[in-house]
């Protein structure tokens, strides 16, 4: 029987692995302190923890001897003690071995109780005895490793959750990660996505990706930096030391945490010099290449990615996570290259585009592609479309000018009011003509009655003395002379009446006021002969646009009028419905260069226009058009201005 003191005992040893499993220590942390609970509550001087991996490989984890007291060599024989671990994980079933002489027997003793979980042994619990014990003490002893070893799988179990819980977090995260990177196929985007995106993932201080081409590789883009200079010793010393192990093909962890593991100098002397620029403490690097269609053949890197901690290690859960995001952003990068090479790969394929640029310069390609589109260029023809901007006008427009030099007395009209021909659409005075008529209608009126005060002496005279014909011929010289000057002064008030009635404006046709704001311009305002008072136009009869064409184009639109139809295709776009465009013909094009608005030398181009196809115009209304002149060498399309400004530097 044991003592209740004994008893206790266990129950404390039982209870403290309990609150063991429940601190969420670190396994090797958690079983060298149950190792030592063991030696403090169980007669033995020494135990220790075999585990048993994936392969079903068995290794001693930990080992742990009691303070003060020594082993025999025969009790700490490693291979002895393996098969006995090895038997009791293959019968799931605790086991004491004795391990003396066979003179002693009973001096010394194994006791291994297996660690099962879920129906398979992961470890088993050991304990060492040296002493005499009765086989009852050493059943007991087993059945309380065995009660351990079950509490032990208890934690394994919790640990195996939370493993399961936390590595199904880390898969959501990595296809929320993946959908991400795959959205766009910008090369820069997607770096940038995978960078900021993937360095919280795997948990590092910087992520950086490289992209590699020409057997080169080149920085992409770095986490939490918006550019970086190519020409920095950092970003150089990087870019050698991801070209070198993008080479190997092999992803690399620095320190190297493999007992003998050493780095070859082509990827150790790149790998310290940019730790010594970078100043970071560790790093894991990870080539990113996707299998092609030969699993045999060789592998195709296409980029690197760099995890760097500047405070710690790089761990294997860490590194691990660092491997998963690779296989995701190898595809991701390889689409985003595949968009932007395109179409030269759509065009030959990708593996003879692939074999096409191996081991050929970037220059080198340039210039064949740059020859390969001259030549092709002046092949392919295109449309020659001449440019040239204007304004939608109605075809029967008017502007009314100032007769004379006047004051505007009175307007009869505003903007946008509807007119007939001959509506009187404003009055004028002349203040300097209002002198002239009252002077001359004084003169006139003065000469009137001088003439008949002269007829009426004449006649007098011709009364009373019959025989002087000298007075007599005097009255009539004089009369005959004032006849003459009232038949000039009346010529003279009718010039002055047309020139009154002048000043009253009338409409020239029937229409619209198309001037803005005419109060404000002209009421009560001086005018000069000549001045242009207001614009009227016919809005409900046909339209036309009057293009203004460079001087330097009306060659090519003369030729191509002469050479074919006279009324040229045009294409235009209303400035006030810049959304559609609409097709018509050149209807007429002027003689003579005029400047246009912007005093530049152009001629006028009509371009006849169906009323039905326009919603609302409005008079003045901007307009682009282009006149199409016939067809010209793609090459010639694009670079006419260039050609036609060397051919005027040769020639002039």
């Amino acid at each position: 029987m044991r003592s209740e003191a004994k008893w206790h005992e266990i129950d404390q040893l039982l209870a403290a692995v309990v609150e063991l499993s429940r601190s969420n220590l670190p396994e090797e942390e958690f079983v060298r302190r149950v190792l030592g609970q063991l030696l403090q509550a169980l007669p033995c001087v020494a135990a220790g923890y075999w585990r048993i991996d994936q392969h079903d490989q068995m290794g001693l984890t930990a080992l742990i001897q009691r303070e003060g007291a020594t082993c025999a060599e025969s009790l700490l024989d490693y291979d002895r003690r393996l098969n006995v671990m090895q038997q009791a994980a293959h019968t799931k079933a605790a086991l004491a071995a004795g391990l003396g002489s066979q003179d002693a027997a009973d001096r010394g003793a194994l006791l291994a109780s297996p660690v099962a979980l879920d129906g398979r042994c992961v470890g088993v619990l050991e304990l060492i005895q040296d002493e005499f014990l009765e086989a009852a003490d050493r059943q007991w002893s087993l059945d309380v490793l065995g009660s351990v070893a079950e509490l032990c799988a208890d934690d394994g179990r919790k640990r195996r959750l939370n493993w399961l819980a936390e590595r199904e977090l880390l898969w959501r995260r990595l296809r929320q990660f993946a959908l991400e990177i795959q959205r766009n196929l910008d090369m820069n985007d997607t770096a940038y996505a995978v960078v900021n995106d993937g360095r919280p993932l795997v948990d590092c201080d910087r992520l950086t990706l490289l992209s590699q081409e020409a057997n080169r590789c080149r920085v992409l883009a770095v986490s939490g930096a918006a550019a970086c200079d190519p020409r920095s010793d950092t970003v150089r010393h990087l870019e050698q030391m991801a070209s070198a192990i993008a080479a190997i093909g092999t992803p690399l962890r620095f320190p190297v945490l493999v007992p003998g593991g050493e780095l070859p100098p082509e990827v150790r002397e790149p790998l310290l010099a940019y730790l010594d620029a970078s100043g970071a403490k560790s790093l894991a690097v990870v080539p990113l290449s996707t299998p092609g269609l030969d699993p045999q053949g060789p592998v195709d890197v296409t980029g690197v990615l760099v995890a760097e901690q500047f405070s710690g290690g790089i761990d294997a859960a860490m590194h691990e996570r660092l491997l998963l995001v690779g296989e995701h952003v190898a595809p991701a990068l390889q689409s985003a290259r595949r968009f932007r090479q395109s179409p030269w790969t759509a065009l030959v394929g990708e593996d003879r585009w692939r074999r096409f640029t191996r081991d050929k310069s970037r220059l080198k390609l340039w210039l064949y592609a740059f020859v390969a589109v001259f030549v092709l260029s002046w092949i392919i023809p295109a449309r020659y479309e001449i440019e040239g901007r204007g304004e939608v006008q109605p075809r029967v427009r008017r502007q009314v000018f100032a007769t004379d030099d006047a004051v505007v007395e009175e307007l009869k009209v505003v903007h946008d009011d509807h007119v007939e021909q001959g509506q009187v659409l404003a009055i004028m005075r002349n203040p300097q003509l209002d002198l002239e008529f009252k002077r001359v209608s004084g003169e006139l009126q003065t000469t009137r009655e001088r003439l008949a005060a002269v007829e009426a002496a004449r006649v007098e005279l011709a009364v009373e003395s019959a025989g002087r014909v000298a007075g007599s011929a005097r009255l009539s010289g004089e009369e005959a002379g004032l006849r003459a000057l009232l038949a000039s002064l009346e010529r003279q008030s009718k010039l002055l009446d047309e020139q009154q009635d002048a000043l009253t404006v009338r409409s020239p046709i029937a229409g619209r006021i198309l001037t803005w704001d005419l109060p404000q311009l002209l009421q009560s305002r001086p005018v000069q002969r000549g001045q242009v008072l207001m614009t009227v136009a016919d809005t409900e009869g046909p339209w036309v646009l009057e293009l203004h064409v460079p001087e330097k184009r009306v060659g090519a639109l003369t030729s191509a009028r002469q050479a074919g139809d006279a009324r040229l295709p045009v294409t235009y776009v209303l400035a006030t419905d810049p959304g559609r465009t609409h097709r018509s013909q050149v209807d007429d094009v002027a003689v003579a260069v005029e400047p246009d608005r912007s005093d530049e030398p152009a001629v006028l181009v009509t371009v006849a226009v169906n009323r039905e196809q326009l919603d609302n115009p409005r008079p003045g209304a901007g307009v682009t058009g282009r006149v199409t002149c016939g067809w010209r060498p793609l090459a010639y399309v694009w670079l006419h201005d260039l050609i036609d400004a060397a051919w005027a530097l040769l020639w002039f």
